[in-house]
């Protein structure tokens, strides 16, 4: 949805079948690749670590279904929340991100009149006005609009939470023991800024579902092969799909490779330990 519906959205061609036909045809694509990439023999998980992985289920689940009952309806543009919510209902209803202020018809081009406010700017010579931030998240909503109006729209960050957790537990159970990387999932899950950016529309939680899927993929993308323990081959698809999603946190924020320095750090020091 990131690699077809913003450069539809920045084109002002944001369409419902182009964009999740297109959106269909990237993620087959980049699954195919990952497949190939990575195919070959794996250890098996075992049945603790199943366990775990579908305590780890149920905990997303529960917060999403939590998150979406409890969800804001910030609409008024008075910050950064409602920005996106707005936004994302424009592009849902016309598929381009400017929005007409209709100043010429109205006013007869009266340029003492100024309709940009909290979030949103004039554009140059135009009348018309242009949302702040970065876009994901407004195409995400969009797409939420498209199925369901304004209702779902609003509940689609929790659903996003839900996912982001799993992303979480899966870089988690790569780095530690899966029973640490559930309580840690499990606790980030009750964490009040979790619960808050769930539960309106933030960038921070697409920004964190694409920050931890990108780090697992990258981590099984350098990991050796089960046949060959001790040599680690470049898959070149593998660490492409992982650097596109990781890459791709920063179409929700700008500062989203700042998430991982500290990340970053932790693994050269477990890597130096080893």
């Amino acid at each position: 949805l990131a690699l077809v519906g913003l450069p539809l959205a920045l084109l002002g061609e944001l369409r419902r079948l182009p964009t999740l036909v297109g959106a269909l045809i990237v993620f087959t694509v980049l699954t195919v690749a990952w497949q190939r990439s990575t195919r070959g023999p794996r250890p098996p998980a075992g049945r603790a670590a199943t366990g775990f992985a579908l305590l780890a289920v149920a905990v997303a689940v529960t917060s999403g279904v939590v998150n979406s009952a409890q969800h804001s309806s910030h609409l008024l543009v008075d910050g950064d929340p409602a920005v996106y919510a707005v936004t994302g209902a424009l592009l849902a209803r016309t598929g381009e991100l400017t929005v007409p202020t209709r100043v010429d018809e109205l006013y007869s081009g009266n340029t003492s009149l100024v309709f940009a406010g909290a979030g949103y700017f004039p554009t140059e010579g135009e009348p018309t006005l242009y949302p702040q931030f970065f876009h994901l998240l407004p195409v995400l909503l969009a797409v939420g609009e498209w199925f369901g109006g304004v209702r779902l729209l609003l509940v689609v960050n929790p659903v996003l939470g839900a996912f982001s957790l799993l992303a979480v537990y899966a870089f988690g159970a790569r780095l530690v023991r899966p029973a640490w990387a559930l309580l840690a999932t499990a606790s980030l899950a009750l964490l009040l800024p979790q619960l808050h950016f769930s539960r309106d529309a933030f960038s921070e939680i697409p920004s964190q579902l694409l920050v931890f899927a990108g780090l697992a993929l990258l981590w099984d993308a350098v990991q050796p092969r089960v046949a060959e323990p001790r040599v680690v081959r470049p898959r070149l698809a593998a660490g492409l799909v992982a650097g596109l999603v990781l890459g791709g946190s920063t179409m929700a924020r700008i500062d989203a490779f700042l998430y991982l320095v500290p990340l970053v750090a932790a693994l050269l020091l477990l890597r130096a330990g080893r």
